[in-house]
């Protein structure tokens, strides 16, 4: 079959002949110049249909991208009123069953939140749009936050859960403490679910080999006394939705993520991961990665081992006298009624008086009839957004309006690029539902200190 360039070509052959008698070696140049005409027609609609197939994948990839950032806010919504809730109940007179009742909600509540924020995790990795961040952490604290997460599961199984931090380990180290965190509690969420009795144990290694002038190599490990994995199923364990067997799944949950996701997230740090296990005797999950000391860290610190303890600090608690601690004149802006109200009840829990607002407009009118240290406000609300609340607040809109007010993005959009998008616009600071007690009395006292300071 002809192609358009090599028609083209004997066709201006033919025309040629009528006038001139071509000899071989001019039909084989005409020849040639056909062939090139018809291998850059073919390149370019090649690239064409490369563009056209690139563009689409880029639309599905932010179609898909929207709609689970939508899917993400849609169920923090309503778990912000489940969890805020299930918090006020626990604090007032229940008997032992409907204290494990009430805890039994907020576990489930947070173990759909940990499902959704794997899906867009995994989302962004494969769509490489995940970013790293690169901040000053203290390497104790992010291990004990990660045991914490599954202090409750393990106190329920009576499974003893420590921490080990060698000599040679650093206080200090740069690096995304956020996502080291949540290898670690991926990695101890999964010991504590396939352990029956016995204990988890995390540790921290130096691997002094691989380790520079410019990083130490570390090792994390997360050892566990449980069921083990057979030598044959260790393929699976790195695949996306996939896990060691159909029984697993029954008996344990999950959708195959947690793993893939910390193998990602230690590759992207320049890093490696392994397991090693025998099946009816525990398994061990390690990674190493590369993490930078601040210059002016001394180069060791002294051991630490200790046993974590459930009742670590009284930070969940809704005491009535934290607002006597931190007094502060507070309004609350939130368009749906149900986390409205489950605000409003969480901060007089803790001895505030918030008044509450509907929408922007009402909380501009109810600004400019009074003063208020702290504005929590929803992101998203009808008409302006918070975000442009906020600017045209700092812009000096409105008139009566102090341009420096305190504003608090309370929002069910929790990714990082929505922190960073609240915070630019003039936010003094962020949380996200479903809201945690101990970050909401976090961001208070940093709300309550930047306005005497």
């Amino acid at each position: 079959m002809w192609v358009e360039g090599e028609l083209y070509g004997f066709f201006a052959i033919d025309y040629c002949n009528q006038r001139h008698h071509w000899n071989e070696s001019e039909v084989n140049a005409v020849r040639v110049l056909a062939s090139s005409i018809s291998g850059l027609i073919l390149m370019r609609e090649r690239e064409e249909e490369l563009r056209v197939a690139r563009d689409q994948a880029n639309s599905a990839s932010m179609a898909k991208g929207e709609f689970l950032a939508m899917m993400s806010h849609e169920i923090r919504t309503p778990m912000n009123a489940i969890i805020g809730y299930t918090d006020l109940i626990l604090q007032t007179e229940l008997d032992e069953m409907q204290v494990e009742h009430a805890a039994i909600i907020k576990r489930s509540g947070k173990a759909l939140l940990n499902l959704i924020n794997n899906i867009l995790d995994y989302s962004k990795i494969e769509a490489r749009t995940l970013e790293l961040e690169s901040d000053q952490f203290d390497i104790e604290q992010v291990m004990c936050e990660a045991l914490g997460y599954v202090l409750p599961m393990a106190n329920d199984k009576g499974i003893q859960v420590d921490y080990d931090i060698a000599p040679k380990i650093g206080e200090v180290y740069v690096g995304d403490a956020h996502r080291i965190r949540q290898i670690l509690m991926n990695l101890a969420s999964n010991a504590v679910k396939f352990t029956r009795e016995g204990s988890v144990l995390l540790s921290v290694r130096m691997n002094t080999w691989k380790s520079n002038e410019e990083s130490d190599m570390l090792r994390f490990e997360v050892q566990d006394t449980g069921c083990g994995i057979a030598r044959e199923k260790f393929d699976c364990l790195f695949k996306a939705f996939s896990q060691v067997g159909a029984s697993t799944a029954r008996q344990f949950g999950g959708t195959g993520l947690g793993l893939v996701i910390c193998q990602r997230l230690v590759e992207c740090m320049g890093g490696e991961i392994w397991a090693e296990s025998t099946l009816g005797e525990g398994s061990s999950f390690q990674f190493m990665i590369p993490l930078s000391r601040p210059d002016q860290l001394s180069a060791s610190t002294a051991t630490v081992a200790s046993h974590v303890k459930a009742d670590n600090t009284d930070v969940d608690l809704l005491q009535d006298d934290f607002a006597q601690a931190h007094p502060l004149r507070l309004l609350v802006c939130e368009d749906d009624e149900d986390n409205r109200w489950v605000m409003k009840e969480l901060l007089e829990s803790l001895g505030y008086e918030p008044h509450v607002a509907h929408d922007g407009d009402q909380a501009i009118e109810i600004m400019q009839r009074g003063i208020f240290d702290v504005v929590l406000m929803d992101v998203r609300l009808p008409g302006r957004s918070c975000v442009e609340l906020t600017q045209a607040i700092r812009g000096g809109e409105f008139k009566d309006n102090d341009t420096q007010q305190y504003i608090i993005a309370v929002t069910a959009f929790a990714m990082n690029e929505d922190r960073e998008k609240c915070l630019a616009a003039g936010m003094n600071d962020y949380l996200s539902k479903p809201l945690e007690v101990a970050l909401l009395k976090d961001a208070l006292v940093r709300a309550h200190t930047a306005l005497i300071s």
